[in-house]
């Protein structure tokens, strides 16, 4: 495991982008455990979602775009609720799915 937990590790940022299957499964465990550690890429895709939003009024993007994002968002808290509750590595498998989901359509709509 690598100690750089941001989105400039080459495993994750590969994984956030389809082009690996190794799932960041122990590195989300340890920053749900050490929420301190910074930059993080949980952190870092905080950002990338209120630069998207910024994003989205300058370029007054709305309609499909703003939906999926914000279901995107709401399954992300429903599985992050499960996770928090039971702690599983499949649960954390999931979650990071929904981010992924969320990181992949922040950066489509950044290029609009």
């Amino acid at each position: 495991m690598s100690y750089d937990f941001s989105l400039e590790n080459p495993q994750i940022k590969a994984w956030m982008n389809r082009q690996s299957d190794e799932v960041p499964v122990r590195e989300f465990i340890y920053l749900h455990d050490h929420p301190l550690i910074r930059p993080n890429f949980i952190s870092d895709i905080e950002v990338l979602i209120f630069v998207t939003g910024q994003h989205m009024l300058a370029r007054s993007i709305s309609g499909v775009a703003g939906k999926r994002l914000l279901a995107f968002s709401e399954t992300f808290a429903n599985l992050l609720e499960a996770f928090i509750r039971d702690r599983t590595e499949d649960g954390a498998k999931a979650v990071l799915e929904s981010l992924r989901e969320i990181y992949l359509l922040c950066e489509k709509i950044r290029t609009m």
